[in-house]
């Protein structure tokens, strides 16, 4: 995947229905490119997260992805718990301490769970679909 420090073309798009995406650390995934503006580090696992949403749009296409996205939030959050998936049990392979594991759970399934992805489940539910892997 490419990587660049720059929002990608939809991003007026995606701030007027995201405001906090302006917020620094935030990545977005167009295509085969990860837009990463604020120019931080990208740890691997957010690496693996990106690489999921780069394989969804590659089934209907950036803009099309893009536009169920921003407009369906039960279609966005599935799309979303695909990638926290994937991304926390790639932190888990990487990581054996059981406080680091339960910890970055905690974090991937309150960002799951919190007003950048609207808001549309419960920290509880989001913590144990990413857990246990299953898609809702």
């Amino acid at each position: 995947m490419n990587i660049v420090d720059y929002p990608p073309i939809n991003f007026a798009a995606i701030k007027a229905v995201f405001p906090s995406a302006a917020d620094e650390g935030v990545l977005f995934c167009y295509g085969d490119t990860i837009h990463n503006p604020s120019g931080g580090f990208i740890a691997p696992q957010l690496l693996a997260h990106e690489e999921v949403h780069s394989k969804q749009q590659a089934i209907i296409g950036p803009v099309k992805w893009w536009d169920y996205y921003l407009a369906n939030p039960p279609w966005r959050f599935n799309e979303e718990l695909e990638a926290h998936i994937v991304e926390y049990h790639d932190f888990i392979k990487r990581n054996k301490n059981r406080e680091m594991r339960r910890n970055y759970l905690d974090a991937v399934a309150r960002r799951l769970s919190g007003p950048l992805y609207g808001s549309v489940s419960t920290f509880g539910e989001a913590r144990l679909l990413i857990e246990r892997g299953r898609k809702a």
